[in-house]
């Protein structure tokens, strides 16, 4: 894999996801308010976990096999091996990182490694993001997703066009995120893995548009690749996703 296809681009969980959602449903109707609810003081009491010590990269066989329509297993098998590039490169530079010396008066080595390991980890981590919400499980969003996706949309016919359009413009992601300032849902575009990256939101929904996640079933028609996307998406994590989000307060004490 060479420095092109990176630009152009099985860790397990640190936090009991069962928790996290159960959380998050207590937390719904809070979010779904007019009012932005406010943040919870800092007791001092908060459990420090141990840190993972490095990535693993997750397994996605199970959209293998013809389980999706329109992205073939070639398509994913390449893909699969791009993700495992960012996965091996971030433990690279972690490691580097680590060991470097700060006295060390030459630091052009460090600064390229830090910029670097924007790009490395929201590699990964977007398209785990994006191999997560393919399936055929769940095709209709409902619940709290639903509600919000109208509020802030009008409709899921709506939202979805929002994401497709944003799709067919942008370099390399189009994702939808709960705005931890605002409540909202917006859509954002990436340019690249770390370009054009909005911050204090939480990515729910999202889609890769480098070549490298059609070429192969579509050449350089995205615009079918995008019909193929929309077909597959299970709306199942994308719910859990947001739950997971809603369990942190939003609004104006996000940046305290």
């Amino acid at each position: 894999m060479n420095d092109r296809n990176l630009q152009e681009e099985k860790s397990s969980k640190n936090v009991d996801r069962r928790d996290f959602l159960k959380l998050g449903l207590l937390t719904t109707a809070a979010a779904l308010s007019a009012k932005p609810s406010q943040a919870t003081p800092l007791t001092g009491k908060t459990e420090v976990k141990p840190p993972l010590q490095k990535y693993i990269a997750k397994q996605y066989d199970k959209l293998l096999g013809g389980a999706l329509n329109g992205i073939s297993d070639n398509q994913l098998k390449a893909h699969f091996a791009l993700y495992e590039g960012y996965i091996t490169k971030i433990n690279e530079l972690e490691s580097r990182i680590k060991s470097f010396d700060t006295n060390n008066p030459d630091t052009i080595n460090y600064r390229g490694w830090h910029l670097e390991q924007t790009s490395m980890l929201n590699g990964a981590v977007l398209h785990e993001l994006y191999f997560g919400n393919l399936g055929t499980a769940e095709k209709e969003p409902g619940g709290a997703l639903k509600k919000m996706i109208d509020r802030d949309f009008g409709s899921v016919q709506n939202f979805i066009g929002h994401l497709k359009t944003v799709g067919k413009i942008a370099h390399g992601w189009s994702l939808a995120a709960l705005n931890f300032r605002t409540g909202k849902i917006n859509v954002y575009g990436l340019e690249r893995h770390n370009l054009n990256v909005p911050t204090m939101v939480y990515p729910i929904l999202v889609l890769d548009v480098y070549e490298h996640a059609y070429m192969i079933d579509y050449s350089t028609d995205r615009k079918k690749y995008l019909d193929a996307f929309v077909m597959n998406l299970n709306w199942k994590p994308v719910q859990e996703r947001l739950e997971m989000a809603l369990s942190i307060p939003f609004g104006e004490a996000v940046t305290v």
